[in-house]
């Protein structure tokens, strides 16, 4: 798999247009090759919303029967910037034979350590990069809004992070708690590429 061939997905609410500019700017980072957006999903229930955006790119990729799909949230940062892709690229090449969801960095979690691209995860959050092999479409399409989906995804599928974390979230209004959020504190105990 190489990066460059992955079809990408973002998650993005349309009246969030101040999220659109940093967004362009980070994606130069990366350079993705074919974007789609997809509707952030409003919800008096944010845990459901969130859960529903998630579920629709998941729909879309098994309906174009891709093997694989890049899905970021559009408030994603690249730590490393222009050393990104090159680390991406090389750690795809080590991704573990055995992934279902591999993440580019999560606030919650206790990852161990599988080579030296990559952990397996099980508990964690955030979902705001991460690439989905195909055999997992089918489960992650089972989720049941009883928990948030990325604690969910990591009890029923094979889950790794990054070891150093190419993806975070920035700082700002979150729709989802009505309020300015910096989740950089959480990160203190990872390593950042």
């Amino acid at each position: 798999m190489q990066f460059k061939e992955l079809p990408s997905l973002i998650i993005h609410l349309p009246e969030r247009t101040d999220r659109l500019e940093s967004l362009r700017q980070e994606l130069n980072f990366i350079q993705p090759m074919q974007i789609q957006f997809v509707n952030g999903i409003r919800d008096p229930n944010p845990m459901k919303g969130i859960g529903q955006a998630h579920i629709n790119t998941i729909t879309i990729a098994k309906g174009n029967e891709w093997p694989y799909v890049l899905i970021m949230e559009d408030d994603v940062v690249f730590n490393g910037k222009e050393n990104t892709l090159p680390y991406i690229n090389t750690a795809l090449q080590n991704a573990p034979n055995d992934w279902d969801i591999l993440l580019g960095g999560v606030y919650f979690g206790s990852p161990k350590k599988h080579n030296e691209y990559w952990s397996s995860v099980k508990d964690f959050c955030g979902l705001h990069f991460y690439i989905v092999n195909a055999k997992a479409y089918d489960k992650i399409l089972e989720y049941d809004f009883k928990m948030h989906i990325d604690r969910w995804m990591g009890s029923q599928v094979k889950c790794y992070v990054s070891n150093k974390f190419f993806a975070t979230q920035r700082e700002g209004f979150s729709d989802n708690t009505k309020k300015k959020e910096d989740y950089t504190k959480l990160l203190k105990k990872y390593k950042l590429l």
